[in-house]
């Protein structure tokens, strides 16, 4: 989690400065700052896809018009709007330690990896992995506990916290040593590890499937993050023709496509960030959006 992030010695005296403070007076300023600390410490990415005007000002401690700050930001150039998503103008240029808090995080959680469980961690760092995000984390572990628990005897256990603590002494008659089929069962009921998430295929069922809505022309961690934990919280979730169907689904509403002015009497159009989101996920699969072939139906799973 950052504590900080860089401003410019040059800010109070930039143009867009000014031109923010002259258009919305000079609490635009403290408002901008606001916004960025506020972005530093939950968007770290600079990302504010599924934000509208108002929830962006709300995040900046705007208390004027509605719409009246975000709107002059995006003109002035302080943040960049694109087809309805806000994200702030050349964050990672800028704050590149603050954008990366996020990597940074996923690397110290998987050098606690290596610590606790160093079986999983040479296969992560086997296949490239230099970070591993918190619901990846909490998975691997939630796994390992119920292996443990089935097996108490077994040299999974976690390590102990102090290891000069002496080790209990043995007990009076060794439990006796399992046979093969024995093994076999109780490797038959170990958790199996879940599926890797196919982020190139998902995003080309996406472009296939909703041609209106905007291309993904980059997929960094913070978006890998958010497939990877869409697909992972359903194993119903973890089939390509779930994700065909959901589209479809999406494909039917006026509204996620551009077909009708939104709140702020302009199109909005949605992207793959957007729906990602857990709850703009969710209300797209209660029918929120007004989904219209679909509505009221159960095909594969998904009910619309």
């Amino acid at each position: 989690m950052n504590t900080d992030f860089r401003i410019a010695v040059g800010l109070t005296t930039h143009p867009k400065t000014v031109k923010l403070m002259r258009r919305c007076g000079d609490r635009a300023f403290f408002c901008l700052v606001n916004l960025w600390s506020w972005a530093a410490l939950n968007k770290p990415d600079g990302d504010f896809s599924g934000m509208d005007h108002e929830d962006v000002e709300i995040a900046a401690g705007w208390t004027g018009d509605v719409g009246v700050f975000a709107e002059h930001l995006c003109e002035i150039g302080f943040m960049d709007c694109d087809s309805g998503n806000f994200s702030l103008h050349d964050w990672t240029a800028h704050n590149p330690w603050a954008a990366g808090a996020e990597d940074r995080a996923d690397a110290g959680r998987l050098n606690r990896l290596k610590m606790i469980m160093p079986d999983e961690y040479r296969k992560l760092t086997d296949a490239g992995a230099t970070g591993i995000s918190k619901a990846d984390y909490e998975a691997i572990k939630q796994a390992r506990k119920k292996l443990t628990q089935k097996h108490p005897s077994s040299t999974l256990q976690a390590p102990l916290s102090n290891p000069l603590t002496p080790a209990p002494a043995p007990a009076p008659a060794p439990a006796p040593t399992p046979n093969v089929k024995e093994k076999e069962r109780e490797g038959a009921d170990a958790p199996a590890p879940p599926l890797d998430c196919p982020h190139e295929q998902i995003i080309a069922i996406y472009h296939e499937t909703l041609p209106q809505c905007p291309r993904v022309k980059s997929w960094g961690e913070a978006s890998r993050k958010a497939l990877r934990a869409r697909w992972r919280e359903d194993k119903d979730r973890q089939d390509l023709g779930w994700w065909k169907e959901f589209f479809a689904g999406v494909a039917t509403s006026d509204f996620l496509t551009g077909k009708v002015n939104g709140s702020k009497s302009e199109p909005f159009v949605a992207s793959l960030n957007w729906l990602l989101k857990p709850m703009n996920m969710e209300k797209v699969l209660n029918g929120t959006y007004g989904q219209r072939s679909h509505c009221g139906q159960k095909i594969g799973g998904l009910t619309f």
